[in-house]
């Protein structure tokens, strides 16, 4: 992407760079651990746990989007309906997917046991 920036083409390097998103949540879906089996076992059911995890993952991916979109400095020129969408994303989903990114965060680093909540 940043080869595509360098030799002036801006809108090929936003394509890559979404294309790239879209390959990894794509990616973190399809070998999730809630999805994979074992050999022996038969294909297990995701949790709902599980489930609202890969969707915030998701989010988190849609929010990374929206900001090097708006990092491009073309977008907001050529095109302020794009920019003012990428805008609402990271300001409506900021609360949300932050709040379950620190939480997880949090009892990672301390256990689910002595999180502070």
């Amino acid at each position: 992407a940043y080869v595509l920036e360098s030799a002036r083409a801006p809108a090929a390097s936003l394509g890559v760079a979404w294309a790239f998103l879209a390959t990894a949540n794509a990616a973190q879906w399809f070998t999730a651990p809630s999805h994979v089996a074992s050999s022996t076992a038969a294909p297990t059911v995701p949790s709902l746990i599980n489930v609202a995890q890969q969707l915030l993952v998701s989010l988190l991916h849609l929010m990374v989007g929206a900001w090097f979109t708006l990092q491009f400095k073309f977008i907001p020129v050529r095109y302020p309906a794009i920019a003012q969408a990428c805008e609402h994303v990271l300001f409506g989903l900021c609360p949300l997917v932050c709040a379950a990114v620190l939480t997880w965060g949090a009892m990672l680093a301390t256990g689910a046991a002595a999180a502070p909540f």
